[in-house]
């Protein structure tokens, strides 16, 4: 009985082991997802800018 007592314990923890390490991976994916996003939203701005200044360049070049 003390043997079957200890194997159903383990097989509880390596569950939650398990659980556990589900959840620290989902959580690394959420972060990581979220750091992607926060740099596409940053480049954003960056990029319009620069597409600004090339259409400026552009308008100033034609009306030279």
């Amino acid at each position: 009985r003390p043997v079957l007592a200890l194997e159903a314990w383990a097989g509880r923890v390596d569950t939650r082991m398990t659980d556990m390490s589900r959840v620290r991976y989902d959580d690394h994916r959420l972060v990581h997802d979220m750091l992607l996003q926060q740099i596409a939203l940053q480049r954003e701005p960056h990029e319009m800018r620069n597409r600004m200044t090339v259409l400026e360049q552009e308008r100033d070049r034609r009306e030279r």
